[in-house]
């Protein structure tokens, strides 16, 4: 954070900087501060966590219309329960998930994370065979990535919810705990920000492995003369 600030402040347009300095505040759960500062999608994500669902929605809809930013959406409806509008949205524009692939192919080495999106949308409103389809998908790209020795935090807690959302709920809660050793961060219940993980609460593994990530987000908080937080 100290280093965002201080390349902002030499440089306050530069876009890069701003959105490395928005993942330093979404690791310390700085919202209001997220809203006026952060870049592409950290607005969204600061208006979900404040509880200002319409204007996340009004904004999230915008940058899918505008910007083709249609993971932002379907991952804001899924956080907010509309996955049936995220359903909707998918079949008014693409006849099918080759179609839909085609346009939105995993990109940047961290899992299929829109694709897992996608499934989580198909599972709730049961469709099961768009939601095997898109889990075929993830698994091919994740298989392929863990072959080539994938070692990234944000894959760590994207491959956990795949397979919580396979049923594998060990493996799934293996893949939380490496993410969270690793320092990943979310807003708190996890399930706030991945709900494919809801099959795992209350499970004591589950439960030791939040606790942890609560005291990684509090030390950093309290290195910055924040108050602690909790569920």
């Amino acid at each position: 954070m100290a280093a965002a600030e201080k390349a902002i402040a030499l440089q306050p347009s530069n876009s890069v900087a701003r959105f490395t300095g928005g993942f330093a505040l979404i690791d310390t759960q700085q919202w209001d501060r997220l809203l006026s500062e952060g870049e592409e999608w950290q607005p969204v994500y600061a208006l979900t966590a404040l509880g200002r669902a319409e204007e996340a929605s009004l904004l999230a809809f915008e940058r899918a219309e505008k910007l083709a930013d249609v993971g932002t959406l379907l991952n804001f409806l899924n956080l907010a329960n509309r996955s049936a509008e995220g359903v909707a949205y998918l079949e008014e524009r693409w006849p099918d998930l080759d179609a839909f692939e085609k346009d939105f192919p995993p990109y940047g080495g961290l899992g299929y994370l829109i694709m897992l999106d996608v499934a989580l949308a198909y599972s709730r409103t049961g469709n099961l065979v768009r939601f095997d389809d898109a889990m075929e998908r993830v698994q091919r790209v994740n298989s392929r990535l863990i072959s080539e020795g994938i070692d990234h935090p944000v894959f760590f807690i994207g491959e956990a919810a795949h397979q919580a959302l396979a049923g594998n709920l060990e493996s799934s809660l293996d893949y939380l705990d490496r993410a969270v050793t690793q320092g990943i961060t979310s807003r708190l219940p996890i399930v706030l920000d991945w709900p494919q993980l809801e099959p795992l609460q209350g499970d004591p593994r589950y439960e030791a492995i939040q606790s942890r990530m609560i005291k990684q987000v509090n030390a950093q908080r309290a290195e910055l003369g924040l108050e602690p937080v909790s569920i």
